[in-house]
């Protein structure tokens, strides 16, 4: 839901009448929003701020100037908090922007300073609204912007976590075939697929006929370049398998799959199982509970059954914080029936969650918390899925760090599911799709990017496509292409020591590795893993 709506933020430390003052559209924290006039519109539950440098710890006054306009008689409510720490709260009670006074403790050192919006809501004649239009900080340098000079340097950061997590210690030991090491050999290591999940959702039109042979064959040629792990877009869920009653047809399901074996491409399971009620199929919404509640049940025995060799992972019961259908006419607990249900088909096969508005931080504390009930009254819950549907910019990736941080705590692989952004400016596309694929791909608890969609033909969101229809690369194609097809792989050369290795830093995935010298050749495939690094491949050359 977006809240047409603006914010004024004003900020003040206590004891000095000197001031740092920062205009709205100038601050470099915004999860969303737009300018409007003098004052930034705050979207979607979405929160603005600054990186603040504190010279000293100790409590500080802070003013958040705000206006607001309420819907259903509710003002908008905003919080103001220091590292993402909720310090105090307060309604933005007037038309006109007005001070709100909060006193909070701040460390010294750089610290982020967020106004959120709590209460955003929208119903198409009601719009609550938010206004902001500075931050000042009282008792720090005048005309200082924090953003220049106190940001933390993310991109440093990430890419010191890309060499750490997704790199290990390749060594290639050459010798004769009688054991003795090849000093000076040449050795080549190739890399021919990412040990990292990055892919994309498989649209209906891969297998169905609808597409032109033109586009087919564009389509088919750059989803085998840019991915090795695929999901279903549609032909999983349960109203299209079973839209005429209980017997499923998994014919496209099952076409999509076969043409993603076929080309060494892993797959994922999207979904067994989404509460919006009108994925929920006619005929069961017309069952009574409790056969409702079977035929639910024994969806997900049939789909785990199915697919549970060649698809390891589904997303079980997709968006639960946002649509709740079965929820409503079944109980809230039982969602984590169908945890134990999927258990007990099949321990080895992990079930997700799935939802969307997480890491923008607007649903982030929600999802959490639901994702503790759950674990709480034993729901097996072996990954958390963040979609990643962006409107406008992405949040800023330190934040996007920080929300993964929160997530990672629950110890089980986290997955960007559903990655896209719709801005409407190439540019900012580009640029907004890099950045985010480099913050997600650096975070260790990471252990997946899907894209939902790559080209306009075939993209619920044709401007968020990395391809244009007449099959333009676009800038974030061109980014996501640097950075995955090149930058994050591996290909060098070199030369045997003298005790006959050949050593370098490589991203983990499946390699080729040949040595040759004075006529004598080889050349063996290689997994190279995290439990592989630092330890000698053997390549005996004859």
């Amino acid at each position: 839901m977006i809240a047409r709506a603006a914010v004024a933020v004003l900020i003040l430390a206590s004891g000095n009448a000197q001031a740092l003052e920062m205009d709205a559209w100038d601050l470099s924290i915004k999860t969303c929003g737009a300018r409007q006039g003098d004052v930034w519109n705050v979207w979607s539950a979405g929160f603005v701020g600054e990186w603040v440098s504190f010279p000293v710890s100790g409590e500080y006054e802070f003013e958040v100037f705000a206006a607001g306009m309420p819907a259903k008689g509710i003002h908008p409510r905003m919080s103001l908090r220091i590292d993402l720490i909720p310090a105090g709260e307060a309604d933005a009670d007037t038309a006109e922007v007005k001070g709100h006074a909060f006193k909070a403790r701040a460390e010294a050192g750089v610290r982020m300073v967020t106004v959120h919006f709590l209460n955003d809501y929208y119903d198409g004649t009601e719009d609550r609204n938010l206004l902001v239009a500075k931050i000042s900080v009282r008792g720090l340098k005048e005309g200082q912007n924090p953003a220049k000079s106190a940001q933390p340097d993310w991109r440093k950061a990430a890419d010191a976590g890309i060499e750490k997590h997704r790199k290990g210690d390749l060594v290639i030991k050459v010798a004769g075939m009688d054991g003795k090491p090849l000093k000076g050999a040449k050795v080549k290591v190739s890399m021919q697929r990412h040990a990292f999940p990055f892919g994309c959702t498989a649209a209906n039109a891969l297998v169905d006929g609808s597409m032109k042979a033109a586009d087919l064959e564009n389509y088919r040629r750059i989803f085998c370049e840019f991915f090795n792990c695929a999901v279903h877009e549609n032909a999983l869920k349960w109203h299209n398998t079973n839209a005429e009653g209980p017997k499923a047809d998994f014919s496209a399901a099952d076409a999509i799959l076969d043409f993603m074996d076929g080309k060494g491409i892993g797959m994922r399971g999207h979904c067994i199982v989404w509460e919006q009620e009108g994925c929920i199929p006619a005929w069961a919404r017309a069952l009574p509970d409790d056969k409702l509640r079977k035929a639910v049940l024994d969806r997900i025995e049939e789909v785990i059954k199915r697919y549970g060799l060649r698809i390891t992972e589904f997303d079980l019961d997709n968006e639960m914080i946002h649509v709740d259908y079965l929820a409503r006419r079944l109980g809230e607990d039982f969602r984590v029936e169908m945890f134990k249900k999927a258990e007990s088909v099949n321990p080895k096969v992990r079930m997700y969650v799935n939802d969307f508005n997480i890491l923008t931080y607007a649903d982030l504390d929600p999802y959490a918390d639901h994702i503790e009930q759950l674990r709480r009254k034993g729901a097996a819950i072996g990954g958390i899925g963040c979609q990643g549907h962006f409107s406008g910019r992405t949040p800023p990736p330190i934040l996007v760090r920080m929300g993964l941080d929160r997530l990672g705590r629950f110890g089980v692989p986290i997955k960007i599911t559903e990655f896209d952004i719709e801005n409407g400016d190439e540019v900012l596309h580009g640029l907004d799709t890099a950045d985010f694929l480099r913050i997600c791909f650096s975070h260790p608890a990471v252990e997946g990017i899907l894209l939902w969609g790559f080209w306009e033909g075939s993209h619920w969101r044709p401007s968020a496509a990395l391809y244009a229809r007449d099959w333009r690369e676009k800038p974030a194609g061109a980014a996501y292409r640097s950075l995955v097809l090149n930058e994050w792989r591996t290909e060098v050369e070199g030369t045997a020591d003298d005790s006959g290795e050949f050593r370098t830093r490589a991203f983990f995935g499946t390699y080729t590795a040949a040595a040759e010298i004075g006529g004598l050749k080889a050349e063996t495939g290689i997994e190279f893993t995290k439990a592989q690094s630092g330890k000698a491949v053997a390549l005996a050359l004859k």
